[in-house]
């Protein structure tokens, strides 16, 4: 890691604008600075970040899960068969989670 350190420190310390606003409002902005813009993993701050990290892949992934029922649903032009609480209990917990 210490080899690789000065180039990291170059690419963390020059990101594109979003990015670093997007990581400092994810994280916490002390556990960004260690993380990213010091390179420092002995730290509680890791496991916010994969705590973090795991979270959103979760959400997203199951959010893509339904993109073929969504699918045929647009191409069959019925919702039947689906039901409407199973739905509105997914979407409720998924706005709990963020």
């Amino acid at each position: 890691m210490d080899l690789l350190r000065p180039y990291l420190l170059s690419i963390t310390h020059n990101l594109p604008h979003p990015l670093p606003t997007l990581g400092a409002n994810l994280l916490t902005p002390h556990c960004y600075n260690q993380l990213i813009l010091n390179l420092s993993l002995q730290n509680p701050c890791l496991s916010l970040a994969i705590s973090k990290i795991l979270g959103l892949a979760i959400i997203t992934l199951s959010a893509l899960v339904k993109i073929p029922q969504i699918l045929q649903l647009l191409s069959s032009h019925s919702a039947a068969g689906v039901s409407f609480l199973s739905y509105f209990l997914e979407t409720f917990s998924y706005l709990v989670t963020l």
